[in-house]
């Protein structure tokens, strides 16, 4: 290891959250044995304090190299965490004559002395010394600590010593105004200096503002005493403010007393009670104010006020007395006014009255104003608008307005009540018809006129109208308007037919009672039709009739016919063309779409109808079966002199799984990929015949693909092979034409075998017949087997014939 960086301690700042510090120098030992100090120094007041092993913090690294300090609690953002090599500075190892020379430990022992000499050089840069440039023989040896003194230099200025057991007398030079000898370090301009002998000055921000004196103090500014002035002269420019706790009612003594008055130029400023035993007068009429706007009295205690002008009053006004305004107007701008008088009198002691009498208020450009109150000309109360103002007299003229009542009570006679909803009459008559006695009653005998007649039975209990379309009221005692009757059943007619639901959804998944929908957006697409099991009530079940629209008689063909309720219009057609599928909870029905009126909405309620049309045809005879995807036969078919033929389908080029289609059973197979499998085409029991164009390799599978003989094939152009699809997906070979092999064999072709009773070929009972002049595959005849060939029959290299004991096999 080499010592090649002087760097000794790193420093941290914490932030709460890191707890762990990289240690950037090298360092001798590790963990709790590590040569390091850490020091957490309070920022704001410098204090600091040595963290513990474990207890604060561990080590890792080291042992001659960088390490981490990490910290058990985050330091937090106030303080700082100081990290100090503090090297032992002892030497442990022995070198012992004509051993050898033990590099490594010479090597860390040299780092351990270079490291040591590198941290006192650090605790010697922060001591106190001379500058370098010193050339006296004064001591740097501190003197022993004396508490409550400071250092000082003695006065040979050659040795630190200390002031006395307390601070001694400190003399210093005698300064300036604007910078006085004693001061602060923050603000040195203000402070004590020497004006002269035995006179000393304060100043503040360089300027002065006290000078003591043998003949007293001067002061320049504001001179406040808590106490009485006596003794000397006092002299100040500003303001003299006394305060003192003794108070006198005496004309002769107090804080300030003067035989021969008191004349303040500026302000007089007393703290305490003022007394003062005669008129207080202002120097000039008119002009002087007790108090100012932003210096105001609190409380002013006085017998009686005599104004000459307007009182402007600021606050709350209370008045114990009575208030008599004498004038022609009050304005009261208050945006409350709260009276608790319970009795408001207006002309008051008014011998004789031609006014109207009330409250007019104003609305601004809201409209007229209103008026309220007494018409003096026509003798009655009245309400209404009018441009007359609160400054108007005599009789208003306004317009009569509406005036609303919970109740009210009237007695006498009205020429008119204008239109009123209900009136409650207690006895009387209403234009001459007896009303009941002590409680509200019919009117009997005659009839109720609005613009139009109303004749309401014996009995009958009517409350008012309603105008709602929901009639979601539902009230006994309440008629409804034609326009809500009319409303209610356009939007609540049934349509014919089964209740349900329409649902917009297209997938498989069930939407709930009572839902029907299909499986496509556009009607006229949709190829299936999905029904809930329940109608809308959710208990009817309907499944068995929607089970059975499938079922291949006359009687059971349908057309479903899907209505919108309410008032719209909207019609779907369709005619049941295959299969009804269980889904559990619901079902789906295979259908061809017939008409499309108008359209559905999500939630809809709709009717359904099922009307059932007998087998399609017309006059009992049917001219073909193609709409019919899975005829059956009653009897013997009858071709009557025509053919069943096999159809062409689309060519097929050769692949692994060799994909035909379901347009035909007759296919051209092009290419020469070879083929492992067939797709499915129209389920078990089809059959199809492949023609290949050219030579492609067939690959016996057990199950996916059968061939003959359990072996491969190879075919030929013009060769033509024939399957059946014994279960899905899964062929075996049933039949072949080879187009290079002549009726009795000879020729080409591939070695065939062809089972008794459909076994694979090499089973036991077999009859194996080898339709080639040679053999190219491997084969094997078991026990019980038969077999011939055609001869001459050569067998290929490297190919084995066996014949077991127990079969027979012929060349012809």
């Amino acid at each position: 290891m080499t010592v090649s960086a002087t760097t000794t301690s790193v420093s941290y700042t914490g932030n709460g959250s890191t707890t762990a510090f990289s240690v950037t120098f090298v360092f001798l030992g590790t963990g709790s044995t590590s040569e390091l100090t850490v020091v957490e120094r309070t920022i704001a007041t410098g204090a600091e304090s040595t963290k513990a092993y474990t207890t604060d913090y561990t080590v890792s690294g080291g042992s001659g190299a960088t390490g981490t300090v990490t910290a058990v609690t985050a330091p937090a953002s106030t303080v700082e965490w100081h990290i100090r090599r503090n090297t032992t500075a002892t030497q442990t190892t022995d070198y012992v004559a004509n051993d050898p020379f033990a590099a490594d430990t010479i090597e860390t022992n040299l780092d351990r002395l270079a490291m040591s000499g590198q941290e006192r050089d650090g605790d010697i840069a922060q001591a106190f010394k001379y500058p370098d440039t010193y050339t006296g023989g004064a001591s740097t040896t501190m003197p022993e600590p004396i508490a409550s003194s400071y250092l000082m230099f003695n006065a040979a200025g050659d040795a630190l010593t200390t002031s006395s057991t307390s601070a001694a007398q400190h003399l210093g030079g005698d300064g300036a105004v604007g910078a006085p000898y004693y001061s602060w370090s923050a603000d040195v301009d203000s402070g004590f200096w020497r004006i002269g002998a035995d006179n000393v000055g304060l100043s503040l921000n360089g300027v002065k503002v006290v000078d003591y004196g043998t003949s007293g103090v001067s002061v320049t500014g504001t001179l406040t005493s808590s106490g009485a002035l006596s003794g000397a002269a006092v002299t100040a420019s500003g303001i003299l403010s006394v305060d003192d706790t003794t108070e006198s009612t005496s004309g002769t003594t107090g804080s300030i007393h003067t035989d021969g008055g008191l004349g303040v130029a500026k302000k007089l400023h007393v703290v305490g009670v003022a007394t003062h035993g005669d008129d207080i007068v202002s120097d000039t009429d008119s002009t002087d104010d007790l108090g100012t706007t932003g210096v105001r009295w609190a409380n002013l205690w006085v017998d009686d006020i005599t104004m000459t002008n307007d009182l402007d009053v600021g606050n709350d006004l209370t008045v114990a007395g009575n208030l008599t305004v004498n004038g022609t107007t009050v304005t009261n701008d208050a945006t409350n006014t709260v009276i608790k008088d319970p009795l408001i009198g207006l002309n008051e002691g008014a011998t004789s009255n031609a006014n109207d009498l009330g409250l007019v208020m104003e609305r601004g450009s809201t409209g007229n104003n209103v008026f309220m109150g007494w018409d003096e000309s026509g003798d009655y109360f009245a309400f209404g608008t009018t441009t007359a103002l609160s400054s108007s007299t005599g009789n208003i003229t306004y317009s009569l307005g509406q005036a609303r009542f919970e109740g009210l009570n009237l007695s006498g006679t009205s020429a008119d009540l204008g239109t009123v909803t209900t009136v409650d009459v207690d006895g009387g008559t209403v234009d001459g018809a007896v009303i009941g006695g002590a409680s509200a009653a019919a009117i009997t005998g005659t009839t109720l006129k609005a613009d139009t007649s109303l004749e309401l039975a014996t009995g009958a209990t009517v409350t008012g109208i309603l105008d709602e379309d929901a009639m979601g009221s539902d009230s006994a005692t309440q008629l409804a308007t034609q326009q809500s009757i009319k409303a209610y059943s356009d939007s609540n007619a049934l349509a014919p037919g089964m209740p349900m639901t329409w649902e917009s959804d297209t997938d498989s998944a069930d939407k709930g009672d009572g839902r029907i929908w299909l499986n496509h957006g556009t009607p006229s697409s949709a190829t299936l039709l999905y029904m809930d099991d329940n109608l809308n009530n959710g208990s009817t079940d309907i499944s068995a009739l929607v089970g059975s629209l499938d079922d291949p008689t006359a009687s059971n063909s349908a057309v479903i016919t899907i209505h919108e309720g309410a008032n719209g219009g909207a019609a779907l057609i369709f005619k049941v063309s295959g299969a009804v599928t269980d889904l559990t909870t619901h079902q789906s029905v295979a259908v061809t779409h017939v008409a499309t009126v108008g359209s559905f909405t999500d939630g809809d309620t709709v009717g359904v109808l099922v009307a059932y049309s007998g087998d399609d045809g017309g006059g009992g005879t049917m001219d073909n079966v193609v709409d019919d995807t899975t005829p059956q036969l009653g009897g013997d078919l009858d071709c009557n002199g025509s053919q069943v033929q096999w159809s062409k389908g689309a060519d097929v080029a050769s692949a692994s799984t060799l994909l035909v289609l379901t347009d035909g059973n007759y296919f051209d197979v092009t290419g020469t990929t070879g083929i492992t499998s067939i797709n499915t085409t129209g389920g078990p029991g089809t059959l199809i015949k492949l023609h290949f164009d050219g030579v492609v390799t067939l690959t016996h599978h057990a199950t996916d693909l059968v061939l003959a003989g359990a072996a491969n094939f190879t075919t030929a152009a013009g060769d033509e092979l024939e399957f059946i699809e014994y279960a899905t997906g899964d062929y075996r070979m049933t039949g072949w034409s080879l187009a290079g092999t002549a009726p009795g064999g000879g020729g080409g072709g591939a070695f065939l075998g062809e089972g008794a009773a459909g076994a694979s070929v090499g089973d036991s009972g077999d009859i194996i017949r080898v339709n080639q002049n040679q053999l190219d595959t491997n084969q094997t005849f078991a026990s019980g087997d038969n077999g011939s060939a055609t001869g001459p029959l050569s067998i290929a290299s490297g190919i084995t014939l066996t014949i077991t004991s127990g079969c027979t096999f012929a060349v012809i």
